[in-house]
C-alpha cells in the first residue's frame, strides 16, 4: 500500500486554529482547549490511486517528524510490536471491504515516549455505491490530553440535549467513549470557530432529517461547520 503526503482535500473545512477558549460557548481553558485542538491528524485513502494522504498535523499528533519519506511505513514502523499486526489487519479489511472502522494502538515518537492514539474512520462512496475515500481522524489519547478533554466535557454545561444526542451518536457508531466524542466535536469547534453548541445543534437537525444511508456522520459535522 502506499502513501503520499498531502492535504486531504475531503477536510479542506477544517484547518488547525488558534486556541480561543469561548470558542466552544463553554468554561473551557485556553490550555485545554489548545489540547484538543492539536490532538487531531487527519488522513484519507484514495481508492482510485491507492494512496494515503495525511496532513502535517498527522506528524504532530504522533510526535515525528516530516522527513520526506512513506508516512505510511513511518507510522507502522514505529507502533509497537503487540498491536502492530492487528491494526495492519483491521486497516487493511476496512480498505478491501469499503467499511468504516475504529480502535486504539501504541506508538513510539521521535523522543522514545510511548503515545496512546485512537482513530475512526468512514468509506464515503459515490451516487453508485462505490468507494471513493476512507477518510479518518487519528487523535492523542495520552494521559494529558485525555485530562483536557475531560476538563472540557466536564466544563460544557449549556444545551447539554444536543451535545449529548451527538456525543452518543459519536459514541455507538465509533464505539468512543465520553471524553473522546467530545473531543471530536470540540476539534471542529475550534477549527471552525463555531461555538460546540452551535455545531451539535447542526448535526441534530441533520440526523432528524431523512438521508442517505451512505452518508456518514463526518459528513455531517463537515456540513455543520460550513457557514451557509
Amino acid at each position: 500500500m502506499s502513501s503520499q503526503f498531502g492535504a486531504p482535500q475531503t477536510f479542506r473545512q477544517i484547518r488547525d486554529a488558534a486556541a480561543n477558549a469561548n470558542v466552544l460557548g463553554e468554561k473551557v481553558t485556553v490550555e485545554a482547549a489548545k489540547a484538543l485542538a492539536e490532538s487531531f491528524g487527519e488522513a484519507t485513502y484514495d481508492y482510485a490511486t491507492q494512496t494515503w494522504h495525511w496532513d502535517e498535523s498527522s506528524y504532530r499528533v504522533l510526535g515525528l517528524t516530516n522527513d520526506g519519506g512513506d508516512p505510511y511505513e513511518l507510522i507502522f514502523s514505529r507502533m509497537l510490536p503487540d498491536d502492530r499486526d492487528r491494526i495492519s489487519t483491521e486497516l487493511q479489511a476496512a480498505i478491501d471491504n469499503a467499511v468504516g472502522l475504529s480502535g486504539q494502538y501504541r506508538f513510539r515518537d521521535d523522543a522514545g515516549h510511548i503515545r496512546s492514539i485512537s482513530f475512526i474512520g468512514d468509506v464515503e462512496k459515490d451516487a453508485a455505491g462505490n468507494p471513493v475515500t476512507l477518510r479518518g481522524l487519528a487523535f492523542d489519547v495520552t494521559e494529558q490530553v485525555r485530562l483536557a478533554a475531560t476538563e472540557a466535557v466536564q466544563s460544557a454545561t449549556r444545551s447539554r440535549a444536543a451535545i449529548e444526542q451527538v456525543k452518543g451518536a459519536l459514541m455507538l457508531s465509533y464505539g468512543l467513549d465520553d471524553a473522546a466524542s467530545f473531543a471530536i466535536l470540540a476539534r471542529y469547534s475550534q477549527a471552525s470557530n463555531l461555538k460546540l453548541a452551535t455545531i451539535a445543534q447542526r448535526v441534530v437537525e441533520q440526523m432528524s432529517q431523512k438521508r442517505e444511508s451512505s452518508v456518514t456522520l463526518l459528513q455531517m459535522l463537515d456540513a455543520a461547520v460550513v457557514v451557509s
